[in-house]
């Protein structure tokens, strides 16, 4: 799985792979370029060296510019129009920043400050929390839970400790978290499982 993945991440052009027919996703391909950092760790290959050119093309041609309300990255790059879908989500904004951290800091950084303009919801009291469209919910691609997990991901690797507090008591309260026979987990969160997972990569 490893090579065919390195193996089209050479083939396509942009450095990435899709994984709708002709999108590629900046979440999805953090997935890819952790799996080639992966390989070469375990077997010494140098899979990683493919990474290069998907960040160029995230750079280059994925990153909206203009006000914050635009979001930080197109929601999938259009293999066969050579472009980015010019509209963003906070799901793949929040998954895309999280998980890049280990290969492109310095972008995240810089992108990291209109994500929190636009993604970040101020619940007073109570915390922040990472909004969801009602199109992405209607389509079961994400919830408050879920972007709020990466999020929390997102702002404990970048190190603004006072965010993810803040995020970790919004979910803390609004998703139910309590401990079972042992387990910690978010029982009122629409996905427990996921929203529970998350959680623990930002712990």
């Amino acid at each position: 799985v490893a090579e065919r993945i390195h193996t089209q991440m050479h083939s396509t052009g942009f450095g990435g792979v899709c994984c709708e027919q002709g999108m590629a996703y900046v979440p999805c391909n953090n997935h890819a370029m952790a799996s080639n950092t992966l390989h070469d760790a375990l077997h010494g290959t140098s899979y990683r060296e493919a990474n290069g050119a998907w960040l160029k093309t995230v750079r280059d041609k994925m990153v909206l510019h203009g006000p914050a309300l635009r979001g930080v990255f197109g929601t999938a790059y259009v293999k066969d129009l050579h472009m980015a879908a010019p509209v963003a989500f906070n799901f793949t904004d929040a998954w895309g920043l999280a998980f890049m951290l280990p290969f492109d800091r310095p972008l995240v950084r810089k992108l990291y400050s209109k994500f929190k303009k636009r993604s970040i919801s101020d619940a007073g009291s109570e915390g922040a929390f990472v909004s969801s469209s009602p199109l992405s919910e209607r389509m079961e691609s994400s919830d408050v839970a879920i972007n709020t997990g990466f999020g929390t991901i997102l702002a404990r690797g970048i190190g603004d400790v006072a965010l993810a507090d803040s995020l970790i008591s919004y979910a803390s309260s609004a998703f139910g978290a309590t401990w079972q026979d042992g387990r910690y987990f978010y029982k009122d969160a629409p996905r427990t499982l996921h929203s529970t997972a998350l959680r623990a990569v930002a712990e």
